[in-house]
């Protein structure tokens, strides 16, 4: 199960390397400055990373798009439980120390192992509740 955590982690490792390829791409090119003039070579770094840029972007927007679906399946998780007669308080998409507290109570009186994580024994018994 994918973390909000872990994606936090992915987003700044992009911008990090963004950042970098910033820097490098002027590197890269520095070496260059005879062969051409400097605008070809300035054209052509910034195309470069414009092209990195819409890689980088279309990534973000992919963990963006994951992220959403976590969220969603969390609050999927939240009403089941809530349905079920099981408090996990606000229902908000974020599986905090109450949601996984009120699932282990869950799993304990359905006699399933109460690991606090949605299995697929938990998964099944829970969207009755849906």
């Amino acid at each position: 199960m994918l973390r909000s955590r872990d994606i936090s982690k992915k987003n700044s490792f992009i911008l990090f390397s963004l950042f970098i390829l910033f820097f490098l791409g002027g590197c890269a090119t520095a070496g260059k400055m005879g062969n051409g003039s400097e605008e070809q070579i300035l054209r052509s770094r910034i195309s470069f990373l414009e092209n990195k840029i819409a890689d980088l972007t279309n990534i973000l927007q992919k963990e963006k798009e994951k992220k959403q679906e976590y969220y969603s399946f969390v609050i999927e998780i939240q009403t089941a439980l809530r349905n079920a007669g099981f408090n996990p308080g606000l229902i908000d998409g974020k599986m905090g120390a109450r949601t996984r507290m009120v699932l282990k109570e869950f799993q304990k009186a359905n006699s399933l192992p109460e690991s606090g994580q949605v299995d697929k024994q938990t998964w099944t018994l829970l969207r009755k509740y849906l």
